[in-house]
């Protein structure tokens, strides 16, 4: 391994409970060029040596199993020590262990190794924490953001790396960042932001030209995207079902649904109806205060709601769940009956997609479901008149003209860009 400890001050200490997993991080550190002050299994002793005013150390390899006290007090107490407010960390975690590793990301962690690991992966994880924290211009916060969002992005948390991969850039201005935030946005069909953010990183450095093509044409094989947008968004809004086969969702548009209200018979229909077109992750609540529990919390990319239900209605979840979900990120479709349809454009404008009116019959179910995740074409032409346009296609699609007429109206003034005979085309292809 190469001297990654050359012409800097190299001293570390490992605290794991396993001697056998402490000789080998040992092994690699001495490799390296460092020197290893300390070995322990106890989180107190090593606390005890870097209270010693005379002791300098860069680098601590830490296992989340701490003897004697929890892993993130223990390095809530090492961050309060001026002289390794910014000492490199890396942590060795299970995937058991994960809840106890997000809890340590908030006290700066340099890298993560997964256990069980071997000589190869610790050298690994030690070269490129060093090798990104030189390309950060040796900006330590930059670094631990940038680890946290790694750490998420790996669980297929999107937003909470989002969040991560962008206050890393705010410290410091990174191509790499650019790109693994552009590769997160378009893992969630936020194609304008990672259209945005792969430019930005080929700016930077021209190395990433080939694989922001390669990332690129993979999305468009899998989604299937016409890129003559918006004049063909028209016409891929109206396709019925069949055009594209059943295979559309088992791509990665639904990985995770969430069903809220209505009895359990109708909850377990849906989610049976789901599961038909290739959706397996699905979770039934019966009010809004247990389902917004948890999508503030993961990411999901449908929502499934009644218009009315225990503890709230379709409008108020609606918004609550827009300042969380893009209309990008998370579709919404409610239920309603036949005599509920007039109160939808209220629904809609909160930012709904779409609704369904029962009786659940799986094909027409499966027909307004597609047509509620293509409204992502939609948006390219109408935003940010989007929500007036979707009320307006409900109100057509109900028989209510005079209110449809007037949304539509509202939404070309809202976006002079969308012309009225675009909008009333959108309008009369998606009721034919």
């Amino acid at each position: 391994m190469n001297n990654v400890a050359n012409n800097v001050a190299n001293n570390a200490i490992i605290l794991g409970s396993s001697v056998a997993l402490r000789d080998m991080i040992r092994s690699n550190l001495k490799s390296a060029g460092f020197k290893v002050l300390e070995s322990s299994a106890s989180g107190k002793a090593v606390l005890e040596t870097l209270s010693d005013a005379s002791v300098s150390c860069q680098l601590l390899f830490c296992d989340v199993q701490v003897d004697g006290m929890q892993c993130r007090n223990f390095l809530a107490e090492i961050r309060k020590m001026p002289d390794f407010s910014s000492m490199m960390i890396v942590l060795l975690a299970a995937d058991l262990e994960q809840e106890e590793a997000e809890a340590c990301l908030g006290f700066g962690i340099a890298g993560i190794i997964k256990k069980p690991c071997n000589s190869g992966s610790i050298s690994s994880v030690l070269q490129s924490t060093y090798q990104r924290l030189k390309s950060f211009n040796g900006n330590f916060k930059a670094l631990f953001l940038y680890t946290a969002a790694a750490f998420f992005d790996s669980l297929g948390r999107h937003r909470a790396a989002i969040q991560s991969y962008e206050q890393s850039l705010v410290e410091y201005d990174s191509a790499a960042v650019h790109f693994d935030l552009a590769r997160v946005y378009l893992a969630r069909h936020n194609k304008t932001k990672a259209l945005e953010h792969f430019a930005k990183a080929e700016q930077s450095s021209s190395t990433f030209k080939p694989l922001v093509v390669k990332l690129l044409s993979q999305y468009q094989a899998i989604n299937g995207e016409d890129s003559s947008i918006p004049s063909a968004a028209l016409k891929t809004f109206a396709m019925p079902l069949d055009h594209f086969g059943r295979g559309f969702y088992n791509s990665q548009r639904i990985q995770k649904a969430m069903i809220v209200g209505g009895s359990h018979q109708e909850r377990t229909s849906v989610k049976t109806f789901l599961g038909i077109l290739g959706v397996q992750n699905v979770l039934l609540k019966e009010s809004a205060e247990d389902a917004l529990k948890i999508l503030q919390d993961s990411d999901f990319d449908l929502t499934i709601m009644w218009l009315k239900f225990q503890g709230s209605d379709a409008v108020r979840l609606t918004k609550v769940l827009r300042e969380i979900y893009s209309n990008v990120e998370m579709k919404i479709l409610v239920i309603v009956s036949q005599s509920e349809t007039k109160e939808m454009a209220q629904v809609i404008e909160a930012g709904a997609d779409g609704y369904f009116v029962p009786p659940f019959v799986v094909d027409k179910f499966c027909q307004r479901l597609h047509r509620c995740m293509l409204l992502d074409d939609i948006t390219r032409l109408c935003a940010p008149a989007l929500n007036s346009t979707k009320a307006s296609f409900c109100m057509f699609e109900v028989g209510n003209y005079a209110l449809g007429k007037t949304l539509g109206l509202s939404a070309v003034e809202k976006n002079p860009s969308c012309s009225v005979s675009e909008l009333f085309l959108a309008i009369n292809m998606n009721t034919t």
